[in-house]
């Protein structure tokens, strides 16, 4: 065959190709176009029969939905409150706040971000009496102090990190108390939810005995292994206990006007470089502070008495007791 017969071959063979494609295009960009033109369904985390409405504070837009009108007034109020008391400790937020009032799950929860806008997210179901987070008359004051916390905390970017923060906007990295570990960020918050309120779990004995019984044990967890992820005793607790209980030695010691002064210092340091703070702030090493933290937590314990007596010997936790009929539990 010359050149040109095979050109012309497999010319027609090319052709050939291109027709046999062409049904799967069509179909291709038919299906493109349909789906294009359909409306977008977002999804969500909220049930979508829910309908929101907004009220509005000086500080704060509450988001509730139906049933939920008298309990979003009543926490506008606390907000305003709440954030007007700790403006005298902690400091102000950086920004308005949305809260996000939801009645849609049995688990009394509540979670706080200051990124990409601060946002909080409040269960309005309430704990049950064997919660940890039961020590309260009022769930929405305590829940939301506690989120708010996280809110004023998270937010604080000082010196030349809050100058980029105002130059390049609400970027996670620009949040360097966002690179702390979790029993700094939950400690704080579990701290000023019973500094404020009087109430919470600084101030429930079972919860103190977290650490306490710890120490005067000579089982006091290390600074490393309370930032989060146990999966022994006191698991998920740790954070919460540990952090809250040595925020609680910091203000004693050393005043409560330390922990802003330690926000501050954290929030215009680059991130994951917030221990140096605590010498600026405290003249001692964070190393230092823990366990010196022990310490005073020992000395508590042996000046106590003991009022509580173990019971059972196995399993992590074990709740819902029954006597038996000799009277044993």
């Amino acid at each position: 065959m010359s050149p040109r017969g095979r050109q012309d071959g497999t010319r027609r063979r090319s052709d050939a190709a291109r027709s046999a494609r062409r049904p799967g295009l069509i179909v291709g960009l038919t299906f493109l176009v349909v789906f294009a033109a359909a409306p977008a369904v977002a999804a969500s985390r909220y049930d979508p029969r829910l309908r929101f409405r907004t009220i509005a504070t000086p500080r704060f837009d509450i988001h509730f939905h139906q049933g939920e009108e008298e309990a979003a007034r009543r926490l506008a109020l606390v907000a305003e409150d709440v954030a007007t008391r700790l403006d005298r400790t902690l400091g102000p937020a950086s920004g308005r706040v949305h809260v996000v009032l939801v009645n849609q799950s049995d688990l009394p929860n509540g979670w706080a971000t200051p990124v990409p806008y601060n946002l909080i997210e409040i269960s309005a179901a309430g704990p049950d009496g064997e919660s940890t987070i039961a020590n309260a008359d009022d769930w929405l004051r305590l829940v939301f102090t506690h989120e708010y916390t996280h809110i004023v905390h998270l937010g604080r970017s000082l010196g030349w990190i809050g100058g980029l923060q105002r130059a390049l906007g609400r970027n996670p990295v620009l949040f360097p108390n966002l690179a702390l570990p979790l029993w700094a960020i939950e400690g704080i918050a579990t701290f000023e939810e019973s500094a404020q309120t009087g109430q919470g779990r600084v101030n429930a004995g079972d919860f103190r005995q977290i650490v306490g019984r710890a120490a005067s044990a000579s089982r006091f967890e290390p600074i490393d292994r309370v930032g989060g992820g146990l999966d022994d005793w006191p698991g998920g607790n740790a954070q919460y206990a540990y952090g809250a209980l040595f925020d609680r030695f910091l203000a004693d010691r050393y005043g409560a006007d330390t922990l802003r002064r330690l926000t501050d210092e954290t929030g215009r340091r680059l991130p994951y470089f917030g221990a140096p703070a605590f010498r600026r702030v405290f003249g001692r090493s964070l190393g230092g502070l823990w366990s010196d933290f022990e310490g005073e937590m020992r000395q508590r314990e042996q000046a106590e008495p003991a009022i509580a007596s173990r019971l059972t010997h196995h399993g992590l936790t074990v709740s819902g007791p029954r006597s038996a009929g000799d009277g044993r539990i």
